[in-house]
């Protein structure tokens, strides 16, 4: 009989436990920003990955649901701009 594992995110604990037991981890490289939808105007908090140095992305406002584009330039773990644009 084969088993089927599943993947799942490590925790908090799961990451120190390994930490103390000798395993080393990359750091994050996310840096969160808050951000204001072009149609609804309600500001919220968008998480970036810093690890890519220009990104340009579609995601939904939380409030009306409507998608635009978010434009980021980025260093490692620091966000330097961030634009967003009604499609």
């Amino acid at each position: 009989m084969r088993k089927t594992l599943r993947q799942v995110k490590p925790t908090a604990f799961v990451i120190a436990s390994a930490a103390r037991a000798g395993a080393h981890f990359a750091p994050l490289m996310q840096a969160s920003e808050n951000i204001q939808c072009p149609f609804c105007g309600q500001s919220f908090e968008l998480v970036i990955d810093t690890s890519v140095a220009s990104q340009r992305f579609t995601t939904d406002c939380e409030v009306c649901c409507r998608p635009f584009e978010v434009f980021a330039e980025c260093e490692p773990g620091e966000i330097l701009s961030l634009d967003v644009q009604g499609q």
